[in-house]
Parts: structure tokens; C-alpha cells; sequence
């Protein structure tokens, strides 16, 4: 049973590979950075949390105190993906952009991310309930977004299709990130299910760097289409190989 949690929430996190290599293959070199230090860290810290609870059975300070590091830098890694992905798209530095436009986008991405990590980094340190930290994290997000697109008029082009179901599984992934919360005894199901949800969120919103919708006409009930046929991971005209090699460069 041990074995199974094992696998399960260490392989799980082998998802974040995902949009690690969308990032990687539509060169958002950061973001790709992220995500694939969210592979290796989430998953080592799993594997000696696992292997703690198999030949220990319970937490004590001491036992605790071997993994307090892994667990941090989970924990605080699991909140930056959240900015980090909302800086993606309103700074965007893909191929789509030109160059002046990219290089200011890298800096102020840069400068965004930075700020954010040291105040996120803050709020764990003070041991911020987790509940509230993702509150907050999530007001933010939404917050910066609509205020770039509405008061400084900041022009994101996105696939609808794409990033209506990444926000979709962004909501399963808070819904198994609380419940996970809820028993020790489920944590290991809602947390591998959040590790899945998750990833996919994240890889359907960079897939969704398009031109082919407004954000702003879309939420304001525009009709302002580009000419560019519009392009989604799930909703393509042809069939298209297994999910994970498509993403491949």
C-alpha cells in the first residue's frame, strides 16, 4: 500500500514535463526552468516523505526536521508556478512577439517574478495557512491580469479553446489541492490527482499563446477574430499523436 502512494504521488509529478517541454518547444526558456525544477524537487521531496512514513510510521520534530528544506521548496515552487504562468501570458517572450518587444517583456517578466518570489517566499516563511497563501496567490493572478489588459490595454492573443479548459482543470486541481488537505489517509489519492490536473492546466494556457482571440473582446463579448485559423490542442481537424509526443520539439 506504501509502495502504491509511493508511485503514485512521485510518478505523478512526471506530468510537470508537460508543459516543461511546450514552454521549452515555443521557447519560454523560464518558464520552462520552472517547471521542470517543480519535476525533480516535488518528486524527490515525495519519494523521503514516502519512505519516511514507510519505515517510521509518524512525524515527529527530529523526523520532520530531515526533509524541512525538500518541503519548503515544494511548498513555495507550487505557488510561483501560479505567477510564474500569468506572467507568461500578459510578458509574453515566445517566437510570436518581435524582438524589442520580447527583450522588454523578458525584463519586466523577470523583475515580476522576482517580486512575487520574495513575497510569496515571506508568506511561507511566516507559515501562512496554506488555504489563505493560495487565496491570495489566486486574487493576485487574477488581479494583475485584468489590470493589464483593461488599464494599461495590454494586447494577449490566446486559443479560447485551449485556455477555457486550462482554466477548467486549474479549478480540479484547487478542488483536489483542498481535499487533499482534508485526511491524511486520502492525501496521497487528491494530491497525485492534483499533480495531474495541474500540469495539464499549465500546458493547456501555453499552448493557448496563439493569435487567434482578444482576451479583452472575449471577456467583454467581442467578436474580434484574428484571419489565423485558430489552433488547440483539443480541437484539432486532424488526429494528432498520444498528448505527450505531441508536445515534443
Amino acid at each position: 500500500f506504501t509502495i502504491a502512494k509511493l508511485v503514485c504521488l512521485v510518478f505523478t509529478n512526471m506530468f510537470f514535463a508537460i508543459p516543461a517541454l511546450t514552454c521549452f518547444r515555443k521557447r519560454y526558456w523560464y518558464e520552462a526552468a520552472i517547471y521542470t525544477a517543480i519535476v525533480f524537487v516535488s518528486g524527490l521531496y515525495h519519494f523521503a516523505d514516502t519512505l519516511l512514513w514507510l519505515y517510521l510510521f509518524k512525524w515527529n520534530d527530529n523526523e520532520y526536521g530531515k526533509f524541512r528544506n525538500l518541503f519548503f521548496v515544494d511548498h513555495y515552487l507550487s505557488f510561483v508556478i501560479i505567477t510564474t504562468t500569468v506572467f507568461m501570458i500578459v510578458h509574453s517572450t515566445g517566437a510570436e512577439v518581435e524582438e524589442r518587444t520580447r527583450n522588454v517583456n523578458f525584463a519586466m517578466k523577470i523583475i515580476m517574478n522576482i517580486i512575487a518570489g520574495i513575497v510569496i517566499l515571506v508568506f511561507v516563511l511566516e507559515r501562512v495557512n496554506t488555504l489563505y497563501l493560495a487565496l491570495e496567490v489566486g486574487i493576485f493572478c487574477a488581479g494583475y491580469l485584468l489590470i493589464a489588459v483593461f488599464a494599461f490595454g495590454v494586447e494577449i492573443q490566446l486559443s479560447v479553446c485551449d485556455f477555457v479548459a486550462g482554466l477548467v482543470f486549474l479549478g480540479l486541481a484547487i478542488l483536489m489541492f483542498v481535499l487533499s488537505g482534508i485526511s491524511l489517509n486520502t492525501y496521497w489519492i487528491f494530491h497525485s490527482f492534483w499533480h495531474v490536473f495541474m500540469a495539464i492546466s499549465l500546458s493547456l494556457v501555453a499552448e493557448s499563446k496563439r493569435d487567434t482571440l482578444d482576451l479583452k473582446k472575449f471577456i467583454t463579448c467581442g467578436t474580434s477574430q484574428s484571419n489565423e485559423p485558430e489552433y488547440s490542442l483539443i480541437n484539432k481537424r486532424e488526429i494528432q499523436p498520444i498528448f505527450i509526443f505531441s508536445l515534443l520539439p
